[in-house]
C-alpha cells in the first residue's frame, strides 16, 4: 500500500464520514485494503524509494541498482565490458530523509561472470506465468506423484477474457527425481492418459533445412496438439516455431531457443494481450545446448501452451488468447541461418 490523499479544504468545519466500499459482486479476487487513515495540514507524499547503488564515471552515473524492498541481500550485477580502462567510483546513496527507507549493501566483487541472484539460482518447478498452487495426490499406484495446477496468475486473473471461468487447470503431470551433474532435479512428464488423446493417424511433419532469418508459415496447422520440435541453431542466435499463427503473421506465440542456452515463450503477439498491462510477456528458462541442438515439446490447447524440455526438467506454462482462426504453425529465425528446424505435430482430441 502507498499513501493517497483527499483535499478536504472545501469542507472544513462540516461533519463527514468515510465510506470504504467494494461493489465488486462477481465473486473473484477483487478486493480493497485500507489502513492508517490520517488528517493533516499537508498531503502525504508517496513512499520515498531514493536508495540506490551507483557506478560513477567522470561525474556521471553509468550504472545503477536498487534493491527488492527487502532486508534480505541478494546478488546484482553490472556488465562493465564497455568501461574497461576507465576510473570509476561506487556510491551508495540514501536520499530518503525520513521513515523506514534505508539501504543495505555488502560484498562488492569483480569477476569474469555475473553472480546469479537467488531467483536465477532457484530450481523452478515452472518458468512460465501460469502454473500456480500445484496440488499432488496420495495413494496412487506405485507411489506415483501426480501434480495438477491452476493455470492462471493473480496479477491478471480477474481480467482474463473468459466467462464464467477464470483460468483452467494444467494437464496432469507425473513428478520424479532425476540425477544430474548439478544434483537431484525434478522431472515432469504428462500422465500416460494424455497419450489416449493423441490422433496418431493425423500426424504432420515438417523438416526444414537451412532456414534463413525471418518468419515463415509451414503450411501446417495445430489447435489442440502435441508439437515436438528439434532446433539445430547453426549460425542463428535464436530459432524455433510460431504456434497459433494467423495467416498474416500478426498473431502468433513463439517458442524457441537461443544460442546462449535459453528456452523462450514469447506471447507478446499471441492474440488478446491488451486486457491487462502485465499479461504480454516473454518467459525464459535455462536449457543445455548440445552440439548446437535443443529439443522441446509443446502441448497446445485453444488458450494455453505447456512446454517441456530437457527430459522434463524445464517447464514453461502460459495462457494465450488467439483468435479461433489463428491455427497456423510457422518457423522463425533470428540473426543468421538455422541448420534445421524439425517439427512433428500430433493432433489431440478434445
Amino acid at each position: 500500500m502507498d499513501w493517497r490523499n483527499i483535499d478536504a479544504s472545501s469542507v472544513v468545519g462540516k461533519q463527514a464520514h468515510l465510506v470504504v466500499r467494494d461493489d465488486r459482486s462477481s465473486g473473484d479476487w477483487g478486493h480493497l485494503m485500507v489502513d492508517d487513515i490520517r488528517f493533516g495540514a499537508t498531503a502525504a507524499g508517496p513512499r520515498d524509494t531514493q536508495t540506490t547503488v551507483n557506478l560513477v564515471v567522470d561525474g556521471k552515473v553509468v550504472r545503477s541498482e536498487t534493491g527488492g524492498d527487502s532486508e534480505s541481500l541478494d546478488w546484482a550485477s553490472w556488465d562493465l565490458a564497455d568501461l574497461q580502462g576507465t576510473s570509476a567510483q561506487i556510491r551508495v546513496v540514501d536520499h530518503n530523509s525520513g521513515g523506514w527507507g534505508h539501504i543495505l549493501a555488502d560484498q562488492f566483487t569483480l569477476a569474469a561472470a555475473p553472480a546469479k541472484s537467488s531467483t536465477t539460482r532457484a530450481s523452478w518447478v515452472d518458468f512460465g506465468r501460469d502454473n500456480y498452487a500445484g496440488v499432488t495426490f496420495n495413494g496412487l499406484p506405485q507411489d506415483q506423484r501426480i501434480s495438477i495446477s491452476w493455470m492462471n496468475n493473480w496479477q491478471y486473473a480477474g481480467d482474463v477474457p473468459t466467462d464464467p471461468w477464470r483460468g483452467q487447470m494444467t494437464m496432469p503431470r507425473q513428478l520424479s527425481l532425476v540425477s544430474t551433474p548439478d544434483g537431484p532435479r525434478l522431472s515432469q512428464s504428462p500422465v500416460t492418459g494424455i497419450d489416449n488423446l493423441l490422433v496418431n493417424r493425423s500426424k504432420q511433419q515438417v523438416k526444414a533445412r537451412g532456414v534463413a532469418a525471418g518468419e515463415a508459415p509451414t503450411g501446417r496447422s495445430a489447435e489442440l496438439a502435441r508439437v515436438e520440435v528439434r532446433v539445430a541453431l547453426g549460425s542463428a542466435s535464436e530459432a524455433g516455431v510460431v504456434l497459433r499463427r494467423s495467416a498474416d503473421g500478426a498473431v502468433g506465440t513463439k517458442v524457441g531457443v537461443r544460442h546462449d542456452g535459453t528456452l523462450i515463450v514469447d506471447r507478446t503477439k499471441s492474440g488478446n494481450v491488451a486486457f491487462n498491462p502485465l499479461f504480454a510477456s516473454l518467459e525464459k528458462a535455462p536449457v543445455t545446448v548440445a552440439n548446437g541442438e535443443v529439443t522441446f515439446t509443446a502441448y497446445l490447447d485453444r488458450s494455453s501452451v505447456e512446454v517441456l524440455a530437457q527430459a522434463g526438467q524445464v517447464s514453461i506454462t502460459d495462457l494465450i488468447y488467439p483468435p479461433a482462426s489463428a491455427t497456423g504453425v510457422g518457423t522463425y529465425v533470428v540473426g543468421g541461418t538455422a541448420k534445421a528446424i524439425d517439427i512433428k505435430i500430433t493432433p489431440m482430441t478434445p
